[in-house]
């Protein structure tokens, strides 16, 4: 049995926070909370916030569960949604935002009794009290006003964001409320992803370059050697080729996320071909290859998002979740066996419908824009293969628009 097959098809999302057997996430396109059972492989529906929009996409993509609340982070949508579990009901906290940016709030943690949210679009460290479930106050992550961010990571009390158009790294420390910003010498065209290996950052940005910087001396030591066949998908179909391997220097960032397992740091591709990682050691760099990932002409143009994977979750340092934006599904490494496993998810019923009507009320899903399909059938179509439905105009124009959201924050 192949990677393709249809029963397998799981729905994305942009985070998991998995608590034991149990993984919670937000459907990407739905809004709407789930809880996945990780040892009978059922997903439940929970619910769905009664946000006013008129699509799903990626309104509050992220979660994070913090006692009995689940805090559903936003990215295109400006407020944060917590549900009660214990209550079955949900509660908004909005975010100041009169400029109406993109919130993008892709990294958060807890500390105590407050969860620290970096917001991408606000440019601004959020403090949120748990248990009164209220934004408490926010910083700005520097001085400047014209600064553009990636990632986040925590390291102890201080939050290390990097500039997605320089060779800068702006620390925020959630005790002293102080930032300070390092300018690292050598890189020119921004960074997009930042995590920390107990010692050192490991840093990734635009160029077929991995950075990896010493806070306290304040050096950075640059790693090559990516492989001759390394580059990116051709995903807008315009060039001659399905992969451009001649760049060095891309629009796009290489990587949508990296983490650092306990011998290696991993980088996930964002639309280049294949997943890296790097020792931590001796700082050889490996590709981690998956023949199933391996992209066509028309694979690639079968994609509902312009991306190889999403970043699910890091699990025991050892143990990283993917979503295949090729073959619908989650895919786990096993960073130390240097495996990887397709997990066999499947929906109840009452999970498919309730997903199904999700995407009645939103009357401008991309995807079934128009289909006039009963409930059932149509949250079968929803869970076999996005693939499997041809591609109309609304909905290229819609994958265009992600393509150029994707990173725009």
């Amino acid at each position: 049995a192949g990677m393709m097959e249809q029963e397998a098809s799981f729905i994305w999302s942009d985070s998991w926070w998995i608590e034991n057997d149990v993984a919670w996430f937000v459907g990407g396109r739905t809004n709407a909370l789930y809880r996945l059972d990780r040892k009978t492989k059922q997903c439940e529906f929970v619910a769905m916030p009664p946000e006013l929009a008129s699509d799903g996409f990626r309104l509050n993509p992220r979660c994070i569960k913090c006692g009995d609340d689940i805090f559903m982070m936003p990215d295109i949508s400006s407020s944060i949604w917590v549900y009660h579990l214990a209550e079955s009901r949900y509660e908004q906290i909005r975010i100041a935002n009169p400029d109406k940016a993109r919130t993008a709030i892709n990294n958060f943690w807890q500390c105590g009794e407050k969860i620290f949210a970096v917001s991408t679009g606000l440019k601004q460290v959020i403090e949120i009290d748990i248990r009164e479930r209220r934004i408490t106050d926010c910083w700005n992550l520097c001085d400047k006003k014209d600064i553009k961010t990636a990632m986040s990571v925590k390291v102890g009390t201080a939050i290390y964001t990097v500039s997605a158009v320089s060779g800068e790294i702006y620390k925020f420390d959630i005790q002293s409320k102080e930032s300070i910003s390092y300018e690292l010498s050598g890189i020119e065209d921004g960074l997009h992803t930042i995590c920390f290996d107990g010692e050192k950052f490991w840093l990734s940005g635009y160029r077929k370059e991995i950075y990896v910087w010493d806070e306290g001396k304040n050096r950075t030591v640059c790693i090559e050697g990516f492989p001759k066949d390394f580059g990116r998908y051709n995903f807008d179909g315009t060039g001659e080729s399905l992969l451009d391997c001649e760049s060095s220097l891309y629009e796009k960032p290489l990587f949508t996320s990296s983490v650092a397992s306990k011998q290696d740091v991993w980088f996930i591709p964002f639309q280049t071909n294949k997943i890296v990682y790097v020792n931590r050691e001796t700082y050889e760099l490996f590709v981690f290859d998956i023949e199933e990932e391996n992209e066509t002409v028309s694979s690639l143009s079968l994609h509902y998002l312009a991306g190889k994977y999403l970043m699910e979750y890091l699990m025991d340092d050892c143990c990283i979740g993917l979503y295949s934006l090729k073959n619908y599904c989650i895919i786990e490494i096993d960073t130390i066996e240097k495996k990887v496993e397709k997990k066999e998810y499947s929906f109840s019923n009452n999970c498919l419908e309730r997903t199904a009507q999700v995407f009645d009320r939103f009357k401008n899903s991309v995807l079934f824009e128009g289909r006039e399909i009963e409930n059932r059938i149509f949250a079968e179509k929803l869970f076999s293969m996005d693939a499997d439905l041809q591609i109309s105009e609304s909905e290229s124009a819609g994958w265009k628009i992600f393509n150029a959201m994707t990173f725009t924050c």
